[in-house]
């Protein structure tokens, strides 16, 4: 359970809080796991969501051989600069909850929204959590490139600021 500030000090089921994530971020084009199912019966809660096939973490993604990693760490970058853009933070951004398709389009989608919430003000913390778990992963300017590509897509100028087959 949660407690959001307008609720008071009523409960509210952390999975229910998820399913409001979900669903706006897929009314805003960020790809996220279709939902199969929610059910909320008194205190339980159950939400179904669909697999991400052939997702890895974005740090099996960049570890693989052959893998363009400026092209994955673009689309990571946009991805998480839409998610702010659209007003909402994850929360508990790590970089197993960016699943990276296979190439050469490297597909991302956000997953574990648990703890995503409005809230424009805590970015950067989001963002900062992102950027030092990849640290020890990355190469040279890599870090600078997720910066650029998060920064293009949270300003809504960069042209890899959407995936394939999804609108704003």
């Amino acid at each position: 359970y949660c407690r959001p500030v307008w609720r008071l000090f009523r409960r509210t089921p952390t999975l229910r809080r998820e399913l409001r994530a979900l669903q706006a971020c897929r009314a805003r084009g960020i790809p996220v796991p279709d939902i199969v199912a929610y059910h909320e019966s008194g205190p339980e809660a159950e939400l179904v969501v669909e697999a991400v096939r052939d997702g890895r973490s974005l740090i099996e993604a960049l570890a693989e051989p052959g893998a363009d990693r400026g092209r994955i760490l673009d689309r990571s970058g946009a991805l998480v600069g839409r998610l702010h853009r659209a007003g909402w933070v994850h929360g508990a951004l790590y970089p197993q909850h960016l699943l990276v398709g296979p190439g050469p389009d490297y597909p991302v989608t956000l997953i574990d929204l648990e703890k995503a919430r409005r809230n424009p003000l805590k970015r950067r913390t989001d963002l900062a959590r992102l950027q030092r778990y990849l640290a020890p992963h990355l190469r040279d300017d890599e870090a600078d490139r997720l910066e650029a590509a998060y920064g293009a897509a949270l300003h809504g100028t960069g042209s890899d600021d959407r995936e394939p087959g999804h609108s704003p």
